[in-house]
């Protein structure tokens, strides 16, 4: 579920498509400042689950957009400084999770490409 309007995610969403999982990786990727990340854990049977976290845009616009619980610890990294293959490492289902997820919060306006590390 993706909510609110932020221009700048115009041409990111028009851009999301062409990104496929091989280009996408070759990306450095960070989310936009001022986001909040929400996430509900619930005990079944003595244990603990997992639900899909909600990335948001506090405060103003509100931007959200789901997330797998499996791709946080990959998109915590993400400050632009690191290629988004060298995050995920070599395992093929995290890999398309995190790309999965990647499209998504770029076309809700929730994450940025980068240039990269100066230098």
């Amino acid at each position: 579920m993706v909510t609110g309007v932020n221009p700048s995610a115009i041409c990111t969403a028009r851009l999301t498509p062409r990104l496929r999982v091989g280009s996408l990786l070759d990306e450095h990727i960070a989310l936009v400042a001022g986001h909040r990340i929400d996430q509900a854990l619930t005990d079944r049977d003595g244990r603990y689950h997992s639900h899909p976290a909600v990335v948001r845009t506090t405060p103003g616009l509100e931007l959200r957009a789901q997330v797998s619980p499996d791709a946080l610890p990959v998109l915590f990294r993400c400050d632009g400084t690191h290629r988004l293959r060298d995050l995920v490492g070599d395992d093929p289902e995290l890999r398309e999770l995190v790309c999965a997820a990647a499209r998504g919060l770029l076309a809700a306006g929730l994450l940025t490409l980068s240039p990269g590390p100066a230098g």
